[in-house]
């Protein structure tokens, strides 16, 4: 993004002590999304160009500073984000029509490429994996902005030596993955944010309808030298069906557990003492008004013995047992929190069937018991559709963490 990047460049030479590179990180402040409210300030730069009338640029930096002091920085340990959307405000304000001719310099009312480097996306899915609160039904719940709570009081009363929590949102985003269709080899593959040693891993959005302001989503690969660009493409939730993301900004592209969170609460009750206590605390102060999550975190760490070591050991449970990857939101809010397949049957090396349905008894016109399936591949085959069997296939059932990711493409 040529005119962001002059924008921030112009901001860093008003600038001057010696850590004002530093502020080059606003980027990351503006890409966290449990901090702003509105969809103008979740893309602030973006809609900052666009917006054509210097009055109404100036409302928008009044709507970004609204929800920038409604956010608790310190609580959630981004003070220093705070300080560079301080300045980067106060540069705005002064120098709004910077922003005209930077506009007017590249001929925009909108970018024609989007570049979201790796830290970015970091920043913006991090912030995002904190707010998945999992509070509803009868099973043990997982409310992480209170647990992220927990563990930043913890640190800041010197409870704990380092944030558990964070280090885990951390792992959390290296293992989430982007697949992509190399025509090369005619077959989706990916790619996660640790896996590519000493590479980098951005998403470009390139423009593919100005009118409806429609961006084509495509993977970056890059070292020191050069880089590499593949076509993102996203499942769709109808067996291991994928199409090219197409999207309207980095918004609409969601995090996807190929295992529901909730079925892996299930699955591991048993092991999960110490959410249990959080859980069963947390459901006892969810529909009281006006709560104060910070004081009922406090009061949680100083009335219930709770390790928080033991704590972590399970987050990292449910960590292991799910898969991670990038998908269009608007298949994602239609894939709700079902699974696509309920159970992956390996009959060889090569070949491996999904099952869509095998709990429910479905029967033919003859009544007798038919299974719902597909043969899965890592190619663009549309040959490969649903079929109806009689019987399931003979192998060996996919459940394993290690095994699954072997064959993400074919999911």
């Amino acid at each position: 993004m040529y005119a962001q990047s002059e924008l921030i460049n112009s901001f860093i030479n008003t600038l001057n002590f010696n850590t004002k590179e530093q502020y080059r990180q606003v980027v990351n402040a503006l890409a966290l999304d449990d901090v702003y409210t509105k969809q103008e300030t979740k893309n602030f730069i973006k809609y900052l160009f666009e917006t054509p009338k210097r009055e109404d640029k100036l409302k928008l930096i009044d709507s970004l500073i609204e929800d920038k002091e409604n956010y608790k920085w310190n609580e959630n340990g981004k003070k220093s984000y705070s300080t560079y959307l301080n300045r980067f405000i106060k540069f705005l304000k002064q120098n709004i029509d910077i922003v005209t001719e930077i506009e007017q310099k590249y001929k925009i009312t909108q970018d024609k490429e989007l570049i979201f480097s790796q830290s970015v996306l970091y920043t913006k899915f991090k912030s995002r994996l904190r707010c998945q609160d999992r509070t509803s039904g009868d099973k043990i719940w997982l409310p992480l902005r209170f647990i992220s709570k927990l563990y930043s009081i913890a640190k800041k009363n010197g409870y704990i030596q380092k944030n558990l929590f964070s280090e885990w949102l951390d792992s959390l985003v290296d293992d989430i993955y982007v697949q992509y269709f190399s025509e090369e080899t005619n077959t989706i593959k990916s790619v996660n944010f640790k896996e590519k040693k000493g590479k980098n891993i951005a998403l470009v959005l390139k423009i593919k309808d100005e009118k409806k302001g429609l961006y084509d989503v495509y993977v970056r690969i890059s070292n020191k030298k050069s880089y590499t660009e593949f076509p993102a493409y996203t499942p769709t939730g109808k067996g291991n069906k994928k199409e090219p993301m197409c999207v309207k900004g980095i918004s609409e592209i969601d995090i996807d557990h190929i295992k529901p969170i909730d079925q892996t609460l299930r699955d591991y009750e048993k092991d999960l003492n110490e959410l249990k206590k959080v859980s069963d605390y947390y459901k006892g102060i969810h529909d009281l008004e006006n709560i104060d999550l910070n004081n009922a975190a406090k009061a949680l760490l100083s009335d219930i013995q709770l390790d928080l070591d033991k704590l972590y050991d399970e987050l990292k449970k449910i960590k292991y047992d799910g898969i991670l990857r990038l998908m269009s939101s608007k298949y994602n809010s239609k894939k709700s929190n079902g699974e696509t397949f309920q159970s992956i049957i390996k009959c060889s090396d090569t070949v491996y069937w999904g099952i869509v349905e095998k709990e429910e008894e479905i029967k033919d016109e003859d009544e007798n018991r038919v299974y719902l399936m597909q043969k899965l591949t890592n190619t663009l085959n549309d040959e490969n559709g649903f079929r109806v069997k009689k019987t399931l296939p003979q192998g060996t059932e996919i459940k394993d963490r290690k095994d699954l990711i072997e064959i993400i493409n074919y999911i």
